[in-house]
């Protein structure tokens, strides 16, 4: 079917539906006020007009007419259907069409070289349509706001509800890479004071929450099983005592190192997730990396000492928490729980202070926020706020 065959198709389509639309309203609403021979009239009027009615049916209806006992039950029904049928109908329609036309794009269907790239490119369109209409309805149907997590728990559930949802709906279908991103410890930041005992601590909160997250994943119907199976990748620079309790606390996953090399059997895998816990090294994300475009979906938990080429600019962050300090103290955060916006609250009122996009807080080309935005949200609201109270 070319491309002109399908904007016309899905044309017809549209107006078809608007104009069964418009009929039926208007036939419903033409009706108030009018007793009921005119109503009885109109209906037989409107089933003559169709042209599916043969005219066996057509005569069939006018040769005996609804009393209005049938008339009292018809309307009725005919405002329901009329008013879940159009706009539903329409909504599909119109999700068809841009969902259509978006994966004729990817095909390179308007391009003068379309008809070789649309053979490479056959594989990606379903994935391709299904994210079209994914993003269309999450701009239907924006999600709920995130919120400050009150305990660790809370923000565990959070977070594993958002990785969960960037794992199934990436932002790019094709490479599912996903991040997860917070401080493990909440009295200190992602990596701890620098002290030995702070970050044994750090190092034993992100192995317990690799626990939780594998569990979520892969057992999410009652310990049955029935989730994809995971793998728990360490980083090319962990030690001894991190691989044992990564071995002793997370059961129900593989254990692996990139130093050691990942098994055949991982890469390509659709039905699999592979964890890479603290990633930190460049050796560790080009693994990833690499990992994602065999569409394996990968996960990166709280990962340090990235630059520019470590996390491109089409990974998905399934939840992330970043405290914003102003004068020696926390005045805010910045949150995003996938597949919800970037959202700036304040650490008092708890009030939202701004809320952005991927294509506004990124910086280009990778898939880290620029936080100067949501600094300055948070530095705003706390010299307001210290204003009001030396006025009182």
């Amino acid at each position: 079917m070319s491309t002109t065959e399908h904007y016309g198709y899905y044309g017809s389509c549209l107006h078809a539906g608007v104009w069964a639309n418009n009929t039926l309203m208007g036939q419903q609403y033409s009706s108030v006020g009018r007793n009921t021979e005119n109503k009885s009239n109109q209906i037989q009027g409107f089933s003559r007009s169709n042209s599916g009615c043969g005219a066996d049916d057509a005569e069939r209806q006018k040769s005996s007419p609804p009393g209005p006992e049938t008339l009292h039950i018809q309307r009725p029904i005919m405002a329901v259907v009329t008013g879940i049928m159009g706009p539903a109908t329409l909504l599909l329609l119109s999700l068809g069409l841009v969902a259509r036309v978006d994966s004729f794009d990817a095909a390179g269907v308007h391009s003068s070289a379309g008809r070789g790239r649309k053979r490479t490119s056959m594989l990606r369109r379903r994935q391709h349509d299904l994210g079209t209409v994914g993003r269309i309805a999450l701009n239907l149907f924006p999600p709920k706001a995130p919120k400050i997590p009150s305990s660790s728990q809370e923000r565990d559930g959070l977070a594993i509800s958002g990785v969960k949802e960037a794992l199934n709906r990436p932002r790019d279908p094709t490479f599912p890479l996903v991040e997860v991103d917070f401080p493990p410890l909440d009295a200190l930041n992602k990596l701890g004071d620098g002290s030995l005992r702070s970050s044994i601590q750090v190092e034993d909160a992100n192995v317990a929450f690799a626990h939780k997250l594998v569990k979520g994943i892969f057992t999410p119907f009652g310990g049955l099983g029935l989730g994809p199976s995971v793998s728990l990748v360490l980083s090319s620079s962990a030690g001894q005592s991190l691989a044992k309790k990564a071995e002793s606390k997370v059961k129900a996953a593989k254990i692996y190192s990139v130093r050691g090399g990942l098994p055949d059997e991982v890469k390509g895998s659709k039905d699999s997730v592979c964890v890479f816990l603290t990633p930190s090294s460049q050796l560790d994300y080009k693994e990833a990396r690499q990992l994602a475009e065999t569409g394996t979906k990968v996960l990166l938990l709280n990962g340090s000492f990235k630059d520019a080429r470590s996390v491109p600019g089409n990974a998905t962050t399934g939840y992330f928490l970043k405290p914003l300090t102003y004068n020696s103290s926390v005045a805010g955060y910045l949150i995003r729980a996938y597949p919800s916006r970037w959202t700036v609250l304040d650490a008092v009122s708890k009030r939202e202070l701004g809320s952005f996009t991927d294509e506004e807080i990124l910086v280009p080309m990778t898939n880290t926020p620029d936080l100067r935005a949501s600094a300055g949200l948070v530095a705003k609201a706390f010299d307001e706020r210290a204003i009001q109270e030396r006025s009182r």
